[in-house]
């Protein structure tokens, strides 16, 4: 591929990253590489970041094919401080 179908690509595959992310969650790392994605982020409940691995597991190319063809969860750490507990977490998608 042409280097700006790849950098379209590229684009378009963080795009959709983010636009699912929702309003709970938020990213604090993402590192790209030819194959693969790397996430890792917070949120308040689990069920919030299993709830984006499934949107990002669903997402679809512009064929309407699966836009990733793997999506890993890493890992997922709790994290009390106080009264207040968060998760951070790891995916990686491929």
């Amino acid at each position: 591929a042409t280097l700006k179908a790849r950098r379209t690509a590229t684009d378009d595959d963080l795009r959709e990253v983010m636009g699912l992310l929702g309003t709970t969650l938020y990213l604090t790392q993402v590192n790209q590489t030819k194959d693969q994605i790397d996430l890792a982020g917070a949120g308040p409940t689990t069920d919030d970041i299993y709830q984006y691995a499934r949107a990002l597991r669903s997402a679809k190319d512009t064929n309407g094919g699966t836009r990733f063809g793997s999506v890993a969860v890493v890992s997922i750490q709790k994290n009390a401080t106080g009264n207040t507990t968060s998760y951070t977490f790891k995916f990686t998608l491929k």
